[in-house]
């Protein structure tokens, strides 16, 4: 088996998201489990404007009502994707090693001339990390 080195400087993408309900939100996956789903309910925001709640409720009042169009939604942060549904990039730019930050593309997406590996950060042409059929 390869072993894989880690990036140690620059940006790459690291994958897509797609939105279907025009926002997303940033959530340790652990909590997913205590996600309330239910159904859109826009009265739900009454007694609860800053969406404490963690729940698809709250999630929307908080991309509608918030004038930054995101903010707190429990245990996670919630954003609109700005122009709806869509398929957005998203990039890590990674500093000493370590992620340092991640932006998702709603718009102006970044001009990439060529596809990059998302394991290794090469382009699809230099990358070796399938060469083996690993």
């Amino acid at each position: 088996m390869k072993t894989r080195n880690r990036i140690q400087n620059g940006t790459v993408k690291i994958g897509e998201c797609p939105v279907d309900s025009g926002q997303i939100m940033l959530v340790d996956p652990c909590y997913i489990k205590d996600f309330d789903s239910d159904d859109y309910n826009w009265q739900e925001w009454v007694g609860n404007r800053h969406g404490t709640k963690f729940s698809y409720s709250s999630t929307c009042n908080v991309t509608i009502e918030s004038p930054a169009q995101g903010g707190q939604v429990g245990l996670g942060v919630a954003t609109s994707s700005g122009w709806g549904d869509g398929t957005y990039p998203v990039y890590a730019t990674i500093e000493d090693g370590r992620v340092a930050s991640v932006t998702i593309y709603f718009s102006d997406f970044p001009d990439m001339d060529e596809e990059e590996c998302m394991e290794c950060g090469e382009t699809m042409e230099e990358c070796e990390c399938d060469e083996d059929g690993e």
